[in-house]
């Protein structure tokens, strides 16, 4: 997860001002959106090699319940498609930010990933935070992908996202959210996602390219 959703901020900033190649990746015969995406996707599949070899790590040292037949792969493979594609579309969002910030916006996709990954529920359950903190955990994407992969993977585990004490409970009445509702959150939130970061970054794009800030090394 914090690799597809800062990676695609730190390529922008990599390109622009370390190797200051931006400019040319820009009036290069490919899209510069498809350029991006490449970039994006090949950082999330650097961070899938790292949660697949931490599982492993759990399942043959530290003795985690992992039993291949109770696996929901229908569950599992939907929920990690939507998933991806919502940790695509929010790292172009913070793509399109990067591209109109200084150098020290270096921190600005990590303070971001970090953020969210703080109220996506994978440390521990959206009901221990503040209200307002659940919000935010329940219209992100990413507190619903890792809901559907964690009740696809370990169905008898604890929901993250629901609980007596929970927004969820307090705004639907069901103390976790079924398969089905999880899909549907999924798919709803990463809609709004990708239409954010579509818009943001095409204008974002354009604005750069009559600033002059696609060849312009900010070296402060």
């Amino acid at each position: 997860m914090f690799s597809g959703v800062a990676g695609l901020g730190w390529a922008i900033l990599d390109d622009r001002e370390r190797y200051r190649m931006l400019r040319y990746v820009f009036v290069s015969p490919s899209d510069f959106v498809v350029v991006i995406l490449g970039r994006g996707v090949a950082r999330v599949a650097v961070g899938l090699a790292g949660a697949i070899i931490s599982l492993a790590v759990g399942i043959a040292f530290l003795g985690v319940d992992f039993d291949p037949a109770r696996i929901d792969w229908p569950v599992l493979a939907v929920a990690m498609v939507l998933g991806l594609w919502a940790v695509i579309a929010i790292g172009v969002l913070i793509a399109a930010v990067c591209i109109q910030t200084r150098q020290e916006s270096w921190q600005y996709p990590e303070a971001v990933a970090g953020a969210l990954f703080l109220v996506s529920g994978a440390v521990f359950p959206l009901s221990v935070l503040p209200p307002f903190a659940q919000a935010v955990g329940l219209i992100s994407p990413l507190s619903w992908w890792m809901e559907g992969v964690r009740r696809a993977l370990l169905p008898h585990a604890p929901s993250a996202i629901g609980g007596t004490t929970s927004l969820f409970h307090d705004l639907t009445g069901a103390v976790e959210p079924s398969a089905a509702t999880v899909l549907l959150a999924l798919s709803a939130t990463g809609v709004l996602v990708t239409l954010a970061a579509t818009l943001a970054f095409r204008r974002s794009e354009r604005r750069a390219k009559d600033l002059g800030l696609i060849d312009r090394t900010t070296g402060s």
